[in-house]
Protein backbone atom coordinates (compact mmCIF):
# COMPACT_ATOMS: atom_id res chain seq x y z
CA UNK A 1 0.00 0.00 0.00
CA UNK A 2 2.86 2.36 0.79
CA UNK A 3 4.30 1.79 -2.70
CA UNK A 4 1.34 3.56 -4.31
CA UNK A 5 2.21 6.77 -2.47
CA UNK A 6 5.55 7.01 -4.24
CA UNK A 7 4.24 5.86 -7.62
CA UNK A 8 3.96 9.35 -9.18
CA UNK A 9 7.49 10.25 -8.11
CA UNK A 10 8.91 6.95 -9.33
CA UNK A 11 7.12 7.35 -12.65
CA UNK A 12 8.54 10.85 -13.01
CA UNK A 13 12.07 9.66 -12.22
CA UNK A 14 11.81 6.78 -14.71
CA UNK A 15 10.41 9.10 -17.38
CA UNK A 16 13.12 11.72 -16.79
CA UNK A 17 15.78 8.99 -16.89
CA UNK A 18 14.44 7.68 -20.20
CA UNK A 19 14.42 11.18 -21.64
CA UNK A 20 17.96 11.67 -20.38
CA UNK A 21 19.14 8.52 -22.17
CA UNK A 22 17.34 9.62 -25.31
CA UNK A 23 19.00 13.04 -25.10
CA UNK A 24 22.38 11.36 -24.61
CA UNK A 25 21.92 9.21 -27.71
CA UNK A 26 20.72 12.16 -29.75
CA UNK A 27 23.70 14.26 -28.70
CA UNK A 28 26.08 11.39 -29.48
CA UNK A 29 24.55 10.96 -32.93
CA UNK A 30 24.46 14.69 -33.62
CA UNK A 31 28.04 15.35 -32.57
CA UNK A 32 29.26 12.36 -34.58
CA UNK A 33 27.39 13.59 -37.64
CA UNK A 34 28.68 17.12 -37.21
CA UNK A 35 32.27 16.03 -36.80
CA UNK A 36 32.05 13.60 -39.75
CA UNK A 37 30.57 16.35 -41.91
CA UNK A 38 33.22 18.84 -40.83
CA UNK A 39 36.00 16.38 -41.59
CA UNK A 40 34.56 15.47 -44.99
CA UNK A 41 34.17 19.14 -45.96
CA UNK A 42 37.74 19.94 -44.92
CA UNK A 43 39.46 16.88 -46.36
CA UNK A 44 41.25 18.98 -48.96
CA UNK A 45 42.45 21.49 -46.37
CA UNK A 46 43.60 18.72 -44.04
CA UNK A 47 45.37 17.03 -46.97
CA UNK A 48 47.25 20.25 -47.68
CA UNK A 49 48.21 20.56 -44.02
CA UNK A 50 49.51 16.99 -44.00
CA UNK A 51 51.35 17.54 -47.31
CA UNK A 52 53.25 20.53 -45.94
CA UNK A 53 54.24 18.64 -42.81
CA UNK A 54 51.48 18.76 -40.23
CA UNK A 55 51.86 16.02 -37.65
CA UNK A 56 48.92 13.80 -36.66
CA UNK A 57 48.75 15.50 -33.26
CA UNK A 58 48.32 18.89 -34.95
CA UNK A 59 45.57 17.56 -37.19
CA UNK A 60 43.80 16.00 -34.21
CA UNK A 61 44.08 19.26 -32.28
CA UNK A 62 42.49 21.04 -35.23
CA UNK A 63 39.56 18.60 -35.42
CA UNK A 64 38.96 18.40 -31.67
CA UNK A 65 39.31 22.18 -31.36
CA UNK A 66 36.49 22.77 -33.83
CA UNK A 67 34.24 20.22 -32.12
CA UNK A 68 35.22 21.50 -28.68
CA UNK A 69 34.16 25.03 -29.55
CA UNK A 70 30.73 23.87 -30.66
CA UNK A 71 30.28 21.58 -27.64
CA UNK A 72 31.25 24.39 -25.27
CA UNK A 73 28.70 26.70 -26.82
CA UNK A 74 26.03 24.00 -26.64
CA UNK A 75 26.88 23.17 -23.02
CA UNK A 76 26.59 26.82 -22.02
CA UNK A 77 23.20 27.17 -23.71
CA UNK A 78 22.03 23.91 -22.09
CA UNK A 79 23.26 25.07 -18.69
CA UNK A 80 21.37 28.35 -18.97
CA UNK A 81 18.19 26.59 -20.10
CA UNK A 82 18.58 23.98 -17.34
CA UNK A 83 18.86 26.63 -14.69
CA UNK A 84 15.84 28.42 -16.16
CA UNK A 85 13.59 25.38 -15.73
CA UNK A 86 14.96 24.34 -12.35
CA UNK A 87 11.73 25.15 -10.55
CA UNK A 88 9.73 22.86 -12.83
CA UNK A 89 12.13 19.99 -12.11
CA UNK A 90 11.98 20.64 -8.37
CA UNK A 91 8.18 20.49 -8.43
CA UNK A 92 8.19 17.12 -10.24
CA UNK A 93 11.02 15.26 -8.49
CA UNK A 94 11.30 15.39 -4.71
CA UNK A 95 14.57 16.85 -3.39
CA UNK A 96 15.99 17.42 -6.87
CA UNK A 97 18.06 20.49 -7.48
CA UNK A 98 19.66 21.47 -10.75
CA UNK A 99 21.58 24.22 -8.99
CA UNK A 100 23.73 21.69 -7.17
CA UNK A 101 27.35 22.23 -8.25
CA UNK A 102 27.99 18.48 -8.39
CA UNK A 103 25.09 18.01 -10.80
CA UNK A 104 26.27 20.88 -13.00
CA UNK A 105 29.85 19.58 -13.13
CA UNK A 106 28.61 16.04 -13.82
CA UNK A 107 26.46 17.29 -16.71
CA UNK A 108 29.31 19.25 -18.28
CA UNK A 109 31.77 16.38 -17.84
CA UNK A 110 29.32 13.84 -19.27
CA UNK A 111 28.60 15.91 -22.39
CA UNK A 112 32.34 16.47 -22.82
CA UNK A 113 32.98 12.72 -22.66
CA UNK A 114 30.14 12.05 -25.11
CA UNK A 115 31.56 14.68 -27.48
CA UNK A 116 35.03 13.15 -27.28
CA UNK A 117 33.71 9.64 -27.92
CA UNK A 118 31.62 10.88 -30.84
CA UNK A 119 34.53 12.75 -32.44
CA UNK A 120 37.08 9.95 -32.13
CA UNK A 121 35.87 8.06 -35.24
CA UNK A 122 36.07 10.96 -37.69
CA UNK A 123 39.32 12.13 -36.08
CA UNK A 124 40.91 8.73 -36.61
CA UNK A 125 39.85 8.80 -40.25
CA UNK A 126 41.30 12.26 -40.80
CA UNK A 127 44.71 11.23 -39.45
CA UNK A 128 44.92 8.56 -42.15
CA UNK A 129 44.20 11.00 -44.98
CA UNK A 130 46.47 10.53 -47.97
CA UNK A 131 47.43 14.04 -49.11
CA UNK A 132 47.65 13.07 -52.78
CA UNK A 133 44.20 11.49 -52.89
CA UNK A 134 42.60 14.29 -50.93
CA UNK A 135 43.98 16.89 -53.34
CA UNK A 136 42.71 14.90 -56.35
CA UNK A 137 39.12 14.93 -55.06
CA UNK A 138 36.63 17.20 -56.80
Amino acid sequence: MLGFVYLPMRAAVITLGAFGLLALMLSLTGIYGLSAYTVSRRTKEIGIRVAIGARPAQVLRFVFGRIGTLVTAGALVGLVLGLAVANVLASIVYQASSRDPIVIVAAVVSISVVAFVAAVGPARRVVRVDPVQSLRQE
